[in-house]
């Protein structure tokens, strides 16, 4: 799944990452809670990211 957090051209490059990593078809709402709870504390403990790129099965790929 990929959720972005933050401003049009920050989910524009959430996109290019996903599109280079072959996730576009994941680039969508949440899709489970756990990887959205994965998520939430990793960028509550990552005070600088505004992005976190995260795989289906909560794995964090990339932050932007």
């Amino acid at each position: 799944m990929i959720h972005a957090l933050g401003d049009a051209p920050t989910a524009r490059r959430v996109l290019e990452v996903a599109k280079e990593c072959g996730l576009l078809e994941a680039f969508a709402a949440l899709l489970n809670q756990e990887a959205h709870r994965k998520m939430r504390e990793y960028v509550e403990n990552k005070f600088a990211i505004t992005c976190v790129l995260i795989d289906f099965d909560g794995t964090v790929l990339d932050t932007i």
